[in-house]
């Protein structure tokens, strides 16, 4: 059995068992990615001087004593198991004849230079929720957008931007959440339907869509369009809606509809590719979910404090979100460009790229055969227990997060604090702050681990939140008792209820690509999308009744 390299030198190994018939393919390798083209373009594959190598061998460091290769040519430019340095720029690549017409190649991962594919990823997974996170947090500009503009208190506006609500307060007896016109009253649950059956649709129709117009089509192209809407959103901040509230709630609505829909397959797109990856990638992708709320939390809050009243905090606020959607746009033109990203993907240049197993410095020449993706239905049978793990998951924060949320009032009433910061803080930041911790220590440990139906027992055992969050300062209530009166009680629940979403959420799309072969992996992470998806509609319709019974 003999190794040749793409400098021409060959070394030629005895086969001690003397076997024949093994299963053999033919292999090539060269030190650079521009000698493989140059080679490509002067010579056909049949006029490059190829040797038979079993298929079965894994050339590791473990193997130097059955393979000469390693021993003697370990360091060299076009070793297999050779070590990367920083200046290496390109992948070391492996080429096998299938058959006389078709050409297979394999390769050692490309270095992710300076993390930068991982950075993309962290930023684009702050991006698929982002205007659902921003629309959520901006809750004082709904109030003052939706406003009995009628009403008048001394002679000024209730919600104004001018208004001092702590003073109103006190000097009208008014509880902060009592009072409220229909529109400020339903908008929560209305956004929340108008985000997530949307969604949950367009999750269905992509298992659909996905087999035409491929991942990172849907990618930048539901990103442009939410980009274009949310900035339509930010213009309407700056226009006086007082004289039409009816069609600016209906406009606003339908702006939602759009948004969250091509939000949801900008996100089974990104869910699809960076199942490819190694699972910290998609560590990153669902970390960055998380920070997304933070940033939007934090971008409230400080937009509140800065600005002097609520139109220009909101102006402030939506234009952060219009910049970092348009930053989003470039890096996800700039993603399919890279190296890295073409090695696990295979662009169509480079499509031979994905014939690799396992993650450097190891590499497995597969067998001649190629496999072909198994079908929905088969690949559910592999990763239902996560896929029913995500569905519980978003269920049960959807069912209280932001509708039941929102409702919490401080134990300090009046007070600016409560009117001004409390939810904000407490409610969204808190939660967001715990989400992001759950899932970064999701990523670290993967545990439970991929076959264990634990990430399921504890999913359904999070529906013990539901009753605590309810018997917490909600109002306006009727029914319910409040147990948890203290806002130290109720940031706990915010901050554990955040950090079992994030955990769990991360878990299960760490684990489902892992289930099955890397053919399928896409195929997975869609199906747990489609689940998850399921589960975000089951809780927003849950959030309704939850909230008959305070």
């Amino acid at each position: 059995m003999g190794y040749n390299f793409g400098h021409g030198e060959q070394i030629d190994e005895d086969d001690d068992d003397g076997d024949e018939g093994d299963e053999t393919t033919t292999l090539v390798v060269y030190d650079r990615l521009e000698e493989y083209h140059r080679l490509r373009k002067r010579c056909s594959p049949d006029g490059i001087e190829m040797a038979n190598v079993n298929s079965e061998d894994i050339i590791t460091s473990a193997d130097t004593a059955d393979h000469p290769i390693e021993s003697g040519f370990n360091d060299y430019p076009g070793s297999v198991n050779r070590s990367y340095d920083e200046g290496d720029e390109d992948e070391t690549l492996l080429e096998r004849e299938v058959d006389g017409n078709e050409t297979l190649v394999a390769c050692l991962a490309p270095k992710d230079r300076w993390w930068g594919v991982y950075a993309i990823f962290y930023f684009l997974g702050i991006t698929t929720l982002l205007p659902w996170n921003f629309f959520i947090n901006a809750d004082k500009y709904w109030m003052y957008k939706f406003r009995d503009v009628n009403a008048t208190r001394n002679g000024t506006d209730v919600f104004s931007p001018d208004w001092d609500s702590s003073e109103a307060i006190v000097q009208l007896d008014l509880h902060p959440l009592h009072g409220k016109t229909p529109f400020q009253a339903s908008f929560t649950s209305y956004l929340a339907i108008a985000s997530n059956v949307p969604s949950t649709i367009c999750f269905l129709l992509n298992a659909v869509i996905s087999r035409w117009i491929s991942a990172n089509m849907r990618m930048v192209v539901s990103l442009i369009i939410t980009l274009v809407i949310f900035i339509a959103s930010t213009v309407l901040v700056q226009i006086n809606t007082d004289s039409w509230q009816q069609g600016f709630f209906a406009t606003t609505m339908i702006s939602v509809i759009f948004m969250n829909s091509f939000c949801a397959f900008f996100q089974c797109g990104l869910l699809q590719v960076v199942g490819r990856f190694p699972p910290e990638y998609t560590t990153a992708v669902m970390s960055g979910q998380a920070l997304g709320g933070i940033f939007a939390a934090s971008a409230n809050l400080l937009s509140i404090f800065f600005a002097a009243d609520q139109v220009k905090s909101a102006f402030i606020y939506f234009l952060l979100g219009s910049a970092s959607l348009f930053f989003s746009v470039c890096a996800s033109v700039y993603l399919p460009r890279t190296l890295f990203f073409k090695f696990y993907t295979g662009g169509k240049s480079h499509q031979p790229y994905r014939f690799i197993e396992n993650y450097p410095p190891q590499a497995r020449i597969r067998p001649n055969e190629t496999r072909k993706a198994k079908g929905m239905w088969i690949v559910f049978k592999k990763v239902w227990i996560q896929a029913i793990s995500a569905m519980m998951v978003f269920v049960v924060t959807l069912a209280a997060f932001p509708t039941l949320m929102v409702l919490v009032v401080s134990e300090e009433v009046p007070s600016v604090w409560n009117e001004k910061y409390y939810v904000a803080l407490v409610s969204f930041l808190v939660f967001s702050c715990g989400d992001y911790i759950g899932r970064i220590l999701s990523g670290a440990l993967q545990l439970p681990e991929k076959s264990s139906s634990w990430t399921l027992i504890f999913s359904i055992l999070r529906i013990g939140f539901l009753p605590m969050i309810m018997m917490c300062q909600l109002h306006p209530r009727t029914l319910l008792p409040v147990i948890f009166k203290s806002d130290i009680e109720f940031g706990i629940i915010s901050f554990l209820f955040g950090f079992s979403n994030g955990y769990l959420a991360n878990v299960v799309f760490i684990n489902a690509p892992q289930l099955v072969s890397r053919e399928d992996q896409e195929e997975a992470n869609g199906v747990v999308t489609t689940a998850l998806g399921i589960g975000l509609s089951v809780g927003v319709s849950l959030s309704y009744f939850l909230l008959k019974l305070l």
